[in-house]
């Protein structure tokens, strides 16, 4: 097997990211053996839906002596089969919601994950965020998400501050990534959290 020299052009070492192993995040945020979430559920939404979710999750939770998820997941009729097309790349979220589901499980090993699937990243995504909240199917929701904060649309941020509003006064905790696309400064000018973790009105 022959290594890499560089990685984007950087010859810095290490050429890779090190994750974290389930261990090392629960010690992070101080879990102990006692916090594991039994008795909760905790609901996330991705575009499109990964047809291997349950297979990937439980041999990663084999691979790091967890117990095995449960899972469930609400896929509305067609989205497996969506084509890929110009606008449209099912598989590009695939890992995403592997990676999602993962972090739950490995922060509350014995709460049940409920996966709801929207057809896409935009408007979809919203409904399914709210349907989860209409129906009350969870009391938790993480959502791992977001866009550049100042960019979006005010009428978008209207409607988003008025499900998580529902949300709230349901009793139902949302929980929001701050993103992973760096400082945000190339976008905005200055560094920013992306929104939905900042609330703007």
């Amino acid at each position: 097997m022959t290594l890499p020299t560089a990685v984007d052009g950087s010859t810095t070492k290490p050429l890779a990211p090190c994750g974290y192993t389930p261990a090392q995040v629960r010690g992070l945020y101080g879990l102990g053996s006692g916090d594991t979430g039994a008795g909760q559920t905790v609901a996330f939404v991705g575009a499109n839906a990964s047809p291997t979710i349950v297979s990937d999750v439980t041999q990663y939770s084999r691979l790091h002596n967890l117990p095995d998820p449960q899972i469930s997941q609400i896929v509305p009729p067609g989205i497996y089969q969506r084509p890929t097309t110009p606008k449209n790349n099912p598989g590009a979220f695939f890992g995403e919601q592997t990676l999602d589901a993962e972090a739950i499980h490995t922060t509350a090993p014995a709460a049940k994950i409920l996966y709801v699937a929207s057809s896409n990243a935009n408007q979809d995504f919203d409904r399914s965020v709210k349907a989860i909240i209409d129906k009350h199917l969870a009391p938790i929701i993480s959502i791992s998400y977001g866009f550049g904060g100042e960019s979006v649309p005010q009428g978008f941020v209207n409607s988003l501050n008025g499900i998580f509003a529902q949300a709230v006064a349901t009793g139902i905790g949302i929980f929001v990534s701050t993103g992973d696309n760096g400082d945000e400064q190339t976008t905005l000018g200055t560094t920013s959290v992306d929104f939905y973790a900042t609330p703007r009105t």
